[in-house]
């Protein structure tokens, strides 16, 4: 298991340690509690005859080592970890677990899982692992922590601390799914040969292990909010959500853009959120949910626009991004340029505006993704592709960007389209493109 540092972690495996535990060095006997969240995702609601049980079963993670179940009893009913008495629908438990590292020096798994009345295993394998190391203590440490500890706040450094990235220029995959039924536009595709980001969606899976570039890989997670209702995350997972994301988890896809443009009318501001924190209450739970679906999933925050008609989006951010920053493996945003006429001119400001992100956000332990990048006004094909190509150039030498993808409001943009006359597909813009990135 890599580590970039113990909170994130112990979040990709479903479990948040006590404050001063670290699972890389622990004394032999060592005694410490973990914390592992559950959102019920079903339709039945959860009691005590609901169990979180050890479990042999090998998970990926940590295979090959010793596996025991490290607590007293094989298994606990969860109102004893926790859980309140019912658990309805959409509700996050938190349970608390105390377990104990055997006395060999070596590293050491525990795999858990939540059980039905019946007996029927619920959910993933959770996993843990910790290193037992020889230390100085007399006796065995015992750590409690009374409820889930805070993502502690990451101080300003004004610069990169995050994981190291490797920078790679994709293309926005299409807004609609029909489009990749056309043959010509996948021969197109397959001739740029370059990463793809994707939307959940419809059956845009079936075209993921054709075009998957492993250096750079993004799926939005893609939905369209009912103005007439306003529906808790569970109910948007459930009814509009949860297919298209698992169809894409099951073929291989790990990195998952949670939501898009959170302060457009059409995507919740006004009818399901009025603000960033109640973005942010809705965005946690609904990460929270697809932690517990697909755990090996890396969430990213998800993209913003700078600039009109989105004046001062960091006002929207910051509120939403410190509820869930800790869930979070990294950040998208948007960078945009309306100069149609001066290369250098649209490269730099694209090229300020991601410089500025970390900062406007102290987001400097995390990567970012450029999810969306383009002139969004109507430019000459061999304009556009000189523009990306020094952008992509630009962008590689900035700390902390793992990726940029050129994005396309209209694949077949009507005649009369000015504004945002953005397609590759039908234009000589792929041959350009290609040409100056072979």
């Amino acid at each position: 298991m890599s580590t970039e540092n113990r909170f994130d972690v112990a979040a990709a495996a479903g479990f948040i340690p006590a404050p001063n535990v670290n699972l890389d060095q622990l004394p032999p006997g060592a005694t410490f509690q973990v914390i592992w969240s559950f959102t019920n995702i079903g339709l039945t609601t959860w009691d005590s005859r609901y169990r979180f049980a050890y479990t042999p079963t090998p998970h990926p993670e940590v295979t090959g080592w010793p596996n025991s179940q490290m607590a007293a009893q094989p298994s606990y009913a969860i109102t004893e970890l926790g859980a309140p008495a019912t658990v309805p629908p959409g509700s996050t438990i938190h349970l608390t677990l105390t377990l104990t590292v055997p006395t060999t020096i070596t590293t050491h798994a525990s795999t858990w899982q939540l059980r039905a009345p019946d007996g029927q295993p619920i959910g993933p394998v959770r996993w843990l692992r910790a290193v037992v190391k020889d230390a100085s203590a007399d006796a065995p440490q015992i750590i409690t922590t009374p409820e889930p500890p805070q993502p502690e706040e990451t101080p300003p450094v004004d610069q990169y601390i995050g994981p190291p990235v490797q920078f790679a220029a994709g293309i926005h995959g299409p807004g609609d799914a029909f489009t990749w039924h056309d043959p010509g536009f996948r021969q197109m595709m397959s001739r740029l040969n370059i990463p793809v980001k994707f939307m959940s969606d419809g059956d845009r899976s079936n075209w993921y292990r054709e075009f998957r570039k492993p250096v750079l890989e993004l799926v939005r997670v893609f939905w369209k909010p009912d103005r007439s209702r306003r529906k808790t995350a569970h109910q948007a997972w459930i009814e509009d959500m949860r297919d298209g994301v698992m169809n894409f988890y099951r073929l291989g896809a790990r990195d998952f853009e949670v939501h898009n443009e959170p302060r457009l009318p059409q995507e919740g501001m006004g009818h399901q959120w009025h603000n960033g924190a109640e973005f942010g209450d809705f965005l946690r739970q609904l990460m929270l949910i697809i932690k517990n679906e697909c755990p090996e999933a890396r969430l990213w925050y998800p993209g913003e626009s700078p600039g009109v008609p989105w004046t001062d989006q960091f006002a929207f951010t910051h509120p939403a991004y410190q509820k869930v920053a800790d869930f979070c493996y990294g950040v998208c945003q948007h960078a945009y340029s309306g100069n149609v006429t001066n290369v250098d001119v649209a490269v730099a400001e694209i090229v300020e505006q991601a410089r500025a992100f970390h900062g406007a956000l102290g987001a400097w332990d995390k990567p970012i993704i450029i999810s969306e990048c383009s002139v969004n006004r109507a430019a000459a094909p061999e304009f556009r592709a000189r523009v990306y190509t020094k952008i992509a150039q630009e962008l590689r030498q900035i700390p902390g960007i793992k990726g940029v993808f050129w994005y396309i409001s209209h694949w077949n943009a009507p005649p009369d389209e000015v504004a945002n006359q953005e397609s590759w597909y039908g234009t000589t813009l792929p041959d350009h493109y290609k040409q100056l990135n072979p």
